[in-house]
């Protein structure tokens, strides 16, 4: 009887998809604009005549603005697909050693 022959050659194959994609909100070169009005800082009655300088001051070192307004930049989405197919040999020169194999994407 014989001994059954060891496959040399085996043959594969295959595919592969990845999808890839990114976001981001850079808050770079973000641009303020607080503005500080006489508001709070008119006194000592309700009425009385605001001076004519200084209570922009006084409210920017209370920490209370009378209004403001921020420039951001846009944000972005991207997104990417690839698709590969492969085709693989599997070759062994002689049974008792590794297997070496090759493979194209």
């Amino acid at each position: 009887m014989s001994e059954p022959r060891e496959r040399l050659l085996s043959l594969g194959a295959g595919s592969r998809e990845r999808l890839s994609s990114a976001q981001s909100t850079a808050l770079r070169h973000v641009q303020a604009d607080i503005s500080f009005g006489p508001t709070y800082t008119v006194g000592p009655l309700d009425n009385s005549p605001p001076v004519p300088i200084g209570e922009g001051l006084a409210s920017s070192l209370l920490g209370i603005a009378s209004g403001g307004s921020m420039r951001v930049n846009t944000s972005y989405a991207v997104q990417s697909t690839c698709t590969g197919f492969f085709v693989q040999d599997d070759w062994k020169p002689t049974s008792p050693r590794p297997t070496t194999w090759a493979s194209t994407c």
